[in-house]
């Protein structure tokens, strides 16, 4: 499992009012959409937020493109599809472990279980690779496409652009920077090739990514030589986040960490 997994895990075995202090704790309904859902807030249950979900979807898919209603009705049916198919999954694994009383030691076996649900419950149920979005890209003609790649496209951007901002405020509590370096240092970042499908939860570490492949001569036009010291311990932490990226589906360009990592040095 990977460390950040482990810590989650780790924090909600802590955190949970049942467990604290107890050697055992019992797997409920509650517990098991917590992690399902990796703590998102919801009203009512994983189902009912995917099929709330998809009917949003929908109604703003048809304000951008003024689907008719065949092509609104296919895209019911296979987002359904996709609801169904996902909730079958998760019921088979639900029954696994909900009403079980597990060990702190053995927290890793359930939480593997449930794992690959949660990372595709945060990718998007109804993302490019489901059924849904096969059905969406088939039924649109050339007009609608062109309009909805269009609006992806700026969302993605201003996403990425709003990444950045937080990334550099970040870096800002242990490398302070002048209204015109933040300005400057905004600039060397450039949206990246919009991915079909990721979690967009995870930008922050696409943007540290971007920041280690930055030359160092380009950032001692903005930045002194302690400040570009003190930035190192950002842009080893992006050099890093190459694989971690592409599992998650944000980065799409050839595995060239190591060229990065040699050009930066």
């Amino acid at each position: 499992m990977p460390r950040w997994a482990t810590t989650l895990v780790g924090l909600w075995v802590a955190c949970s009012p049942i467990v604290a202090g107890a050697q055992d704790f019992e797997m409920t309904n509650q517990q098991f959409d917590s992690w399902l859902t990796n703590g998102t807030g919801m009203n009512g249950s994983p189902k009912d937020h995917l099929e709330s979900a998809l009917a949003l979807q929908i109604k703003q898919l048809d304000l951008i493109c003024n689907f008719s209603d065949q092509q609104r009705q296919k895209l019911e049916l296979a987002g359904c599809g996709d609801v169904s198919r996902f909730m079958r999954r998760v019921d088979v694994v639900r029954r696994e472990l909900v009403g079980k009383t597990y060990n702190h030691n053995d927290i890793n076996e359930p939480w593997q279980r449930v794992q690959p649900l949660s990372q595709e419950w945060q990718r998007g149920v109804l993302g490019n690779d489901s059924l849904f979005g096969r059905v969406l890209s088939g039924i649109m003609n050339d007009e609608q496409a062109e309009t909805y790649d269009r609006l992806l496209t700026e969302r993605w951007n201003r996403q990425f652009n709003a990444a950045v901002k937080v990334a550099i405020a970040s870096i800002e509590q242990n490398v302070p920077l002048t209204r015109t370096q933040r300005q400057e240092l905004v600039k060397v970042f450039e949206p990246t090739p919009r991915p079909e499908s990721g979690d967009r939860q995870y930008l922050r570490y696409l943007v540290l990514y971007q920041l280690a492949s930055v030359p160092k001569d380009e950032l001692a036009d903005i930045l002194d030589d302690a400040q570009i010291d003190a930035l190192d311990h950002f842009r080893n932490q992006g050099k890093q986040m190459g694989h971690f990226l592409r599992q998650r589906g944000l980065l799409v360009e050839p595995e060239a960490d190591e060229q990065m990592a040699a050009e930066n040095d």
